[in-house]
């Protein structure tokens, strides 16, 4: 099937985004979040009635806070399960191609959880963050900050 988007010059066509978190935007009964296929219908209905050309998805990946809304990643390679599956997450993606929408995935791993299971002090010390408490602690969200000036590999 050929998509609208691959017939178009992208780089000479109007842009309108539509940030979207998936967990606030809109909800089920009880407050509950909708799943990525309940959520396919209602979002392609809303962007393309308002003239967006593309939704900006908040971050996806898995994270151990609802009210970070993904900015404190903790699983970086997949989407999280609060919304479904992966084939689910596929089938939302494939609806809002069908229907000329582009997505733009964010993606900022800024801070990340101090939790075990996260990336804070992995070997024992500063591996992703800074040696400097000042600058590795984001006191706001007792989270820790990537370093990414830091070189984690040296050259043999």
């Amino acid at each position: 099937m050929a998509y609208k988007r691959e017939q178009t010059n992208i780089y000479e066509s109007p842009v309108n985004i539509y940030e979207v978190h998936l967990g606030s935007w809109m909800r089920g009964e009880d407050n509950r979040f909708l799943t990525y296929r309940e959520i396919a219908d209602k979002l392609c209905e809303y962007v393309l009635d308002m003239g967006y050309t593309h939704v900006e998805i908040m971050p996806v990946s898995e994270y151990p806070l609802d009210e970070s809304w993904g900015y404190q990643p903790t699983g970086y390679y997949s989407v999280t399960s609060r919304y479904g599956r992966p084939e689910d997450f596929k089938y939302l993606v494939d609806k809002l191609h069908q229907n000329g929408i582009g997505i733009i995935l964010d993606w900022v791993p800024g801070h990340f959880c101090r939790d075990e299971h996260g990336l804070y002090c992995f070997d024992g010390g500063h591996v992703f963050e800074s040696d400097n408490p000042l600058l590795a602690d984001n006191w706001d969200w007792g989270t820790a900050n990537f370093d990414y000036g830091k070189k984690l590999f040296k050259a043999s």
